[in-house]
């Protein structure tokens, strides 16, 4: 019991002075074309709920190195705080959702080409 107290409490320390990094996770098991092993990506965001935007930057792996990064920008955010909020979907007319992001009570998803990744929240100790 007091291990996990004192891991809380040095996690919670760590992170009032930023040195606490969250990442969402998520896997997919079908590999990139021309890859042979799952893909990973590796999400951080900043969230301008004055702005109604979300920055987005998602680091692409798998076993085999890296697969690049993205990042972008959504506008016109419905913000309620950074555990809830979401963003319109980019649309077609022929297939529907094409791209859409959004956390829910915490839980991160984004919507891509008709995939529904729902990514786990990880905590990363950054060092100075």
């Amino acid at each position: 019991m007091h291990a996990h107290v004192f891991a809380l409490i040095s996690l919670l320390s760590l992170s009032a002075c930023g040195m606490v990094q969250t990442t969402y996770e998520y896997t997919r098991s079908t590999p990139a074309a021309g890859r042979t092993s799952p893909t990973k990506f590796a999400v951080q965001f900043t969230v301008d709920a004055a702005g109604k935007s979300v920055v987005w930057f998602e680091d692409v792996s798998d076993a085999e190195g890296d697969l690049g990064r993205n990042s972008k920008t959504w506008s016109n955010c419905t913000i309620l705080n950074r555990d809830n909020w979401h963003c319109p979907a980019i649309t077609d007319a022929n297939i529907g959702v094409l791209e859409q992001v959004l956390m829910r009570n915490g839980k991160l998803t984004k919507i891509y080409w008709g995939d529904q990744m729902e990514f786990t929240r990880t905590h990363r100790i950054r060092r100075p």
